[in-house]
């Protein structure tokens, strides 16, 4: 039996630094091969945003639109996506962004709202400071071929969720980073996370407009690989990457965002494969035991979030054998109230929801 007690101010420490790290943002760039501004912005932009100090907080996606016009690089790709999500966001200008689907504060009220230029440190710590209501956990894998590609995403609700006005979306997207032969019109060579595939659609996959505390649900999501041949500017591709996002088309707020993890082509990602998780006893009151059963020797790591969002324990990392292994928790700390406990082990992550009653 192992024990993990968890002293009240450590339980501090740990909430005030895992608050910006329970929301990942989405910076969205509308960029082009033939705009000249965006070859000035961009580097300074690419940096920012990609830095290791930001890569809990931000992840940048990019659309090649066809402003001030169109060139080979927009047309290499099936130029609805682009298209639609520049009509989407009634993109003035290139290079335009969006943070979480908003205008960032820092261009707001200036006379370009939205240059990207303008984007500072600042809107990045704002927006992942915001709390979400929900976990995801995403991931992908390609058929033998690599022409076609399945997306499973779990979402699940850790504090209600019911805009006044809901029009919800799941947005699943294939990116990958372009290193063109020689430059591109704008002088641009190097180009990441460029937007290639949408799935199924522009238009993403419905959700409930409301979710109640501890809802789950999970969407599966199969499209074709494109093609990365364009003899007119000769590239390669590399960093793929798959993200997922929950956005509300009513009023273009994104309410999380998720980096989906790759599984291998002949590895199995099935629920049968992921560790038995129960908690007991629920309610609880000062003790709770965290009881897995897996068929496999890995390890497990365990945070404890409450209905908000807000991270409230770490759990440090435990070894686990084959069979029932059972941790117990220090719960003293927390007030009564619901509760969630997210536990990864091997390329399983496996939400359960628990209530402390005292």
């Amino acid at each position: 039996m192992k024990t993990l007690v968890l002293m009240g101010a450590a339980l501090c420490l740990w909430q005030a630094t895992a608050n910006a790290q329970a929301r990942l943002s989405l910076y969205e760039e509308f960029t082009g091969e033939t705009c000249g501004s965006c070859a000035s912005a961009n580097p300074s932009l690419d940096a920012l945003l990609e830095s290791t100090a930001n890569a809990s907080k931000v992840h940048m996606i990019k659309y090649m639109c066809n402003i001030p016009s169109p060139g080979p690089v927009y047309y290499m790709n099936n130029t609805i996506f682009e298209d639609a999500r520049q009509t989407y966001y009634n993109v003035p200008f290139a290079p335009f962004g969006t943070f979480d689907g908003q205008i960032p504060s820092s261009s707001a009220s200036s006379s370009y709202p939205g240059f990207s230029a303008y984007v500072t440190q600042s809107d990045v710590d704002q927006y992942a400071a915001i709390t979400s209501p929900f976990t995801i956990d995403a991931s992908y894998k390609y058929n033998a071929a690599h022409d076609s590609i399945t997306v499973t995403v779990k979402v699940t609700a850790v504090a209600a969720y019911a805009p006044a006005s809901g029009n919800i979306k799941l947005q699943t997207v294939l990116c990958k980073s372009l290193h063109f032969a020689s430059p591109v019109s704008n002088g641009e060579q190097d180009i990441p996370n460029v937007v290639r595939a949408m799935y199924p659609s522009v238009t993403g996959t419905g959700m409930a407009a409301t979710w109640a505390v501890g809802a789950t649900q999970t969407y599966t999501i199969k499209g074709a690989v494109p093609s990365e041949t364009l003899a007119s500017a000769p590239h390669t591709a590399t960093d793929s990457t798959v993200v997922v996002w929950i956005q509300n088309d009513n009023d273009k707020k994104i309410a999380q965002t998720a980096l989906a993890r790759m599984i291998p082509v002949g590895i199995s990602n099935t629920a049968a494969t992921a560790p038995a998780v129960t908690v007991f006893p629920n309610p609880a009151a000062n003790n709770m035991t965290l009881s897995v059963n897996t068929s496999e020797v890995i390890k497990m790591t365990a945070t404890i979030v409450d209905a908000a969002g807000r991270v409230l324990m770490t759990l440090p990392e435990q070894p686990l054998s084959i069979g029932t292994n059972n941790i117990d928790i220090n719960t003293e700390a927390l007030s009564s109230g619901v509760y969630f406990v997210k536990m990864a082990a091997g390329d399983n992550i496996v939400t359960r929801s628990f209530s402390i009653a005292k």
